[in-house]
């Protein structure tokens, strides 16, 4: 709440355009109020900062706030550093969802769930168009289409929300990243919001939420030719993986992502060339896949295989064996979101 006095209280009078700040007042629902202290006739406005500072304000309105708070900060009422904090805010414009809260906690199973709870259709609209503008998405087709965020607008006797998924997350952090322009400011603000609410939780949920974010920042940041030293049952490995492809590939029963690796594996003084299809597919919501293993020479094709997985950082899989040989590696969605860093993998995913 700033005062406006024109008697010894600030030691000078100043005037205001009034019309901008009529516009302000009307728009944003300012509270003004008039009051009488120490003999000093006075007029008090209580407005959120963020309502007159709303990038949708016209640059003139912003500029005669910075010019008000100048003389008040001239005057005394206001110090330097408060000044120099809200002037720049008007300055810069405000994104017309700062008001937005959402809510950052962590599930039972340590996930962190990110919610925002629209009181009226109007705060409905304004997350999920912000949501939108960054590139995320609520809707799409195929199997293999990620959904950034859930919605649904509130109504009679139903309440609305708007639920940002763990893709979700990790997408605002590539964005913050890599993203370009206008794009990258409003993503890097969101991931900052979150952050600092995800703190009011504790520790442990920004930790979870940061990871996320990293996670996201790595997707497809990883180039061929990758090379690397493994262990694989005790067996000391190099491998030089020189090739990636990736692509989706519908059937009549799924739709497979399928990943093709070209790699060279060495051990001692031996070369061998090794080339993989990791097959992943989604079944009940969860994502599996799995990568043949050679019919000739089976244990040294799976470990020459498992070198490659572990060099591309995917470290746990299963190993079911059919009448005691062993034909395939069973993957899950962990191995998948090692893959994802892969610049071929993620363009082929988030296409």
């Amino acid at each position: 709440m700033l005062p406006l006095c024109t008697s010894r209280r600030l030691h000078r009078s100043y005037t205001l355009n009034a019309e901008p700040l009529g516009a302000v007042e009307e728009s944003h629902s300012t509270k003004t109020s008039r009051a009488v202290s120490s003999g000093c006739d006075e007029w008090r406005i209580d407005v959120s900062t963020n309502a007159p500072a709303a990038e949708s304000v016209h640059e003139e309105v912003r500029k005669a706030v910075v010019e008000f708070l100048r003389q008040c900060r001239d005057a005394g009422a206001l110090k330097e550093k408060a000044f120099s904090r809200l002037a720049a805010k008007f300055e810069r414009g405000v994104p017309e969802w700062e008001d937005m809260r959402f809510s950052v906690t962590l599930t039972k199973d340590g996930a962190v769930e990110v919610v925002y709870r629209p009181r009226d259709p109007q705060s409905f609209g304004k997350a999920v168009e912000l949501l939108r503008g960054l590139g995320l998405r609520d809707v799409c087709e195929g199997d293999w289409c990620i959904v950034h965020f859930t919605a649904r607008e509130p109504g009679v006797g139903e309440k609305g929300y708007v639920r940002i998924t763990v893709d979700g997350l990790r997408y605002i952090g590539w964005l913050a990243l890599h993203g370009e322009g206008d794009v990258r400011e409003r993503a890097q603000w969101l991931k900052q919001a979150l952050l600092k609410e995800a703190e009011r939780r504790g520790e442990e949920v920004r930790q979870r939420l940061e990871q996320y974010f990293r996670e996201g920042e790595q997707w497809g940041s990883v180039r061929p030719p990758i090379e690397k030293e493994v262990d694989v049952d005790g067996r000391r490995m190099r491998v030089r993986v020189e090739e990636v492809e990736a692509w989706r590939e519908k059937s009549k029963k799924a739709e497979h992502l399928v990943v093709r690796i070209k790699a060279k594996v060495f051990e001692g003084n031996s070369e061998v060339a090794v080339e993989k299809e990791a097959r992943f597919f989604k079944s009940g919501g969860r994502i599996y896949g799995y990568v043949n293993i050679a019919e000739e020479e089976r244990e040294a094709d799976y470990l020459r295989t498992a070198a490659v997985l572990k060099a591309l950082a995917i470290e746990k899989w299963k190993l079911p064996r059919q009448k005691g040989e062993l034909k395939q590696i069973q993957l899950t969605g962990g191995a998948l979101d090692a893959l994802i860093r892969l610049e071929p993998v993620h363009r082929a995913v988030t296409r």
